[in-house]
């Protein structure tokens, strides 16, 4: 290695780290903080918190290195600059694309190590970031976050129901809170059109699957006619089971299923998964895959 060489190596090692320990601070402030701040205060065991935060880490890491590998450029050739070293390489006759070499052979490296990175470390990291926290939300005592969601008939892309759950839900008796059921029409010509709509002040999971539920304190609403052309009267009930709900109305998941939230981040796939995922989604006659092309 050349003095010229290990001249802009050394000015451009410690820059490059310390922006990578800068952005990596930035991004965690920015992503991370106040949600480990949340989980901490909720009660969340602190050992559980750290496992997220750690598992959170390397998704940053992806983001920070080309960020730092600047930052860092720019630092180094500052300083070199600032003293007129650059003065003195020139006057040895050292052009200045010969000066850039081994920014561009770092560049070259931390960019091979940046795709590795995300192709081998981020994707089971971010799927256990998402484990973790599926976990962590559903062994929260108490929530009152808004979660809504949609279930689609076996085998079909149509939706069977759309349920609301607007007052949240309590981990320990399994109860959620405020439930709203829209019950879609199963008849073909008149596919997305509502039927029927269920209320409940309260919904319990009491099977060991917890797809069965026991609805308290609602009422149903019918919203077309039957066959004969009379429209249903309301129903009102204290307690009702699923299997006792008109128009075969369900809550569709159990109750881990419900408080974990709809993760679409392309991140916990290597671009080969997702890539088989794009291929799917067209075999499947949807159209919408720009976002993961892109």
């Amino acid at each position: 290695m050349k003095v010229v060489d290990r001249l802009i190596g050394r000015e451009l090692l410690a820059p490059l780290l310390n922006s990578i320990l800068l952005f990596m601070m930035l991004l965690f402030g920015a992503t991370y903080l106040f949600k480990v701040t949340e989980l901490l205060v909720n009660g969340v065991p602190p050992l559980l918190v750290m496992k997220v935060t750690l598992c959170g880490l390397p998704v940053l890491l992806t983001q920070t290195l080309p960020m730092s590998m600047l930052l860092g450029t720019l630092l180094a050739f500052g300083r070199i600059s600032g003293d007129s070293e650059h003065i003195a390489l020139f006057a040895s006759g050292i052009s200045f694309f010969r000066i850039c070499r081994p920014v561009i052979y770092v560049g070259a490296l931390m960019s091979i190590v940046t795709v590795a990175w995300n192709e081998t470390v981020v994707p089971p990291a971010q799927r256990m970031f998402y484990s973790l926290m599926e976990e962590m939300t559903s062994n929260r005592r108490v929530s009152d976050r808004w979660l809504q969601y949609n279930v689609k008939r076996p085998g079909e892309d149509a939706i069977d129901e759309m349920v609301t759950i607007a007052g949240g839900f309590d981990a320990k008796t399994k109860t959620l809170r405020r439930v709203t059921i829209v019950k879609y029409s199963e008849d073909p010509k008149f596919k997305g059109h509502p039927v029927a709509i269920v209320y409940a002040e309260s919904a319990r999971a009491h099977d060991p699957a917890g797809l069965d539920w026991t609805f308290y304190n609602g009422h149903v609403k019918y919203l077309n006619p039957e066959s004969t052309g009379h429209v249903q009267a309301d129903l009102y009930f204290q307690q009702a089971e699923t299997n006792t709900l008109p128009r075969n109305v369900k809550v569709g998941r159990d109750f881990k299923g419900i408080v974990q939230s709809e993760i679409v981040d392309n991140r916990r796939m290597t671009f080969r998964e997702l890539r088989d995922k794009i291929n799917q989604e067209k075999a499947e006659g949807k159209t919408d895959t720009a976002g993961d092309e892109v």
